[in-house]
């Protein structure tokens, strides 16, 4: 009976020591994915009529790490986003009284405006909305984001001149360039990152732009996670 208790733990020291070799599937030596290597894929996003009228824009993506695993995004983690449309180039004034010059700094250049508004006095300034303050829906693939922007089609242009042939609201023009800005967790642990399109294709000259690049972004912020609070100006 001793010999055959002596084999059997001869035995499963054998198999221990097998399966913690060089070829076992449960080798612990493999090193966990860096953090902050994500991988980001975002679908054309589309606007959605709600049953009490108002339009709002759902966009869909998926978030992977650096493994290639889906990502469970951490609602304790800053999550902010932004949508904004590329504009022709405005010529500033010099009568200080005019509501235009507070708007002075865009001479020249095309620039994104922003939709994320909270009023349209002269000296309001755009802010990423936070996307816990929206709709986030985990789905099988990744996550569906409802932008919590009460109706897309009627937020207020703080800059008047620009729409007003839309009733003073920010005109969604299908032909223009879009973007949308992820912002999502902290330095060394997190991502940026920039989805451009335009929703209907035209025969119309898109509005070129010689604004902010994806490229001086990351150069200014070193390739870690943007975190514009006020910096989306109309």
């Amino acid at each position: 009976m001793n010999g055959l208790k002596s084999i059997a733990t001869l035995i499963f020291f054998i198999l221990l020591l097998t399966g913690c070799g060089p070829d076992s599937k449960n080798d612990q030596n493999t090193p966990p994915p860096a953090l902050g290597d994500f991988e980001i894929s975002v679908s054309e996003p589309s606007l959605v009529t709600q049953e009490t009228g108002e339009t709002k824009l759902v966009v869909y993506f998926t978030v992977k790490d650096g493994s290639g695993r889906s990502h469970e995004l951490d609602e304790t983690k800053d999550f902010r986003i932004a949508l904004l449309k590329a504009m022709p180039s405005r010529v500033d004034t010099q009568n200080s009284s005019d509501p235009a010059f507070a708007f002075n700094g865009r001479h020249g250049n095309t620039y994104w405006k922003s939709f994320h508004h909270s009023g349209n006095t002269t000296n309001n300034r755009a802010s990423m909305e936070s996307v816990w303050d929206g709709t986030l829906v985990k789905t099988d693939e990744g996550y569906r984001y409802t932008f919590a922007i009460p109706d897309v089609l009627k937020v207020s242009d703080p800059y008047t001149a620009d729409s007003s042939s839309n009733n003073g609201f920010i005109a969604w023009d299908a032909d223009k360039l879009h973007r949308i800005v992820m912002a999502y967790g902290e330095q060394g642990n997190g991502f940026t990152y920039v989805f451009e399109w335009v929703p209907q294709e035209s025969s119309d000259t898109a509005v070129s732009r010689n604004v902010i690049e994806t490229g001086t972004c990351e150069n200014c912020h070193m390739g870690e996670p943007l975190h514009h609070g006020p910096g989306y100006r109309s």
